[in-house]
C-alpha cells in the first residue's frame, strides 16, 4: 500500500525558505541557503537507526528515490532474517 504524502509534496517543497525542513514518513527535505534542497532518511528497520542523505535535489534527487531507499533497506532487513542454514538439521537422538 503506497503511503500518502500530504506535508512532503512537490509544492510545498519549492515554497521552503532557506534553512527550512519538512518531513514525512521518515524522509526530511532541507532548503539550503544556496537554495538547492537535501533529501535525507531517517528510520528505524529491525531496531536499528538507518540515517542517510539520499542526495540533492540540483543531483536530480527526488522524494521518490528516498521511498525507494526505505523499501529496499526493509526488504534486506527482512531477507536476512529470512536467512535459513543450507544444511540438514542434526538429529540429536541418535548420537
Amino acid at each position: 500500500m503506497a503511503k500518502t504524502f500530504t506535508k512532503l509534496t512537490r509544492p510545498a517543497m519549492r515554497k521552503l525558505a532557506a534553512g527550512d525542513k519538512l518531513n514525512e514518513h521518515g524522509i526530511t527535505f532541507e532548503r539550503q541557503a544556496n537554495s538547492d534542497g537535501v533529501f535525507t532518511v531517517n528510520v528505524m528497520v529491525d531496531g536499528q537507526r538507518i540515517h542517510r542523505v539520499i542526495g540533492r535535489e540540483s543531483d536530480g534527487t527526488t522524494r521518490t528515490q528516498a521511498e525507494e531507499f526505505i523499501d529496499k533497506a526493509r526488504q534486506d532487513a527482512k531477507a536476512g532474517r529470512l536467512n535459513l542454514p543450507t544444511g540438514r538439521k542434526l538429529d540429536s537422538l541418535t548420537e
